[in-house]
């Protein structure tokens, strides 16, 4: 979940770029358009991922994700999983 949030948060701000950009730095509308229409559609991606993780783990199903490679770091990277 919490990658999911990361990736909403990066497009709700793409998003508002954008949108301030246009208005500033006057950018070509066609290209100002087919980028919104990337970011609206990544950011309902994200949004509809955010949510089936949040489901998977209100319900408790323990076989919805698998891990598929374990290795214990000496850092931290920025990535979270659920582990029950």
């Amino acid at each position: 979940m919490k990658n999911h949030l990361k990736s909403i948060s990066k497009r709700t701000f793409e998003i508002s770029l954008y949108n301030s950009m246009k208005e500033t730095y006057y950018l070509p509308e066609a290209f100002s358009n087919q980028r919104q229409t990337v970011n609206e559609l990544d950011l309902q991606e994200y949004i509809e991922e955010f949510k089936k993780a949040k489901r998977i783990d209100e319900k408790g199903w323990d076989n919805e994700y698998y891990l598929f490679h374990h290795q214990i770091l000496d850092y931290v990277v920025p990535i979270a999983a659920l582990q029950k």
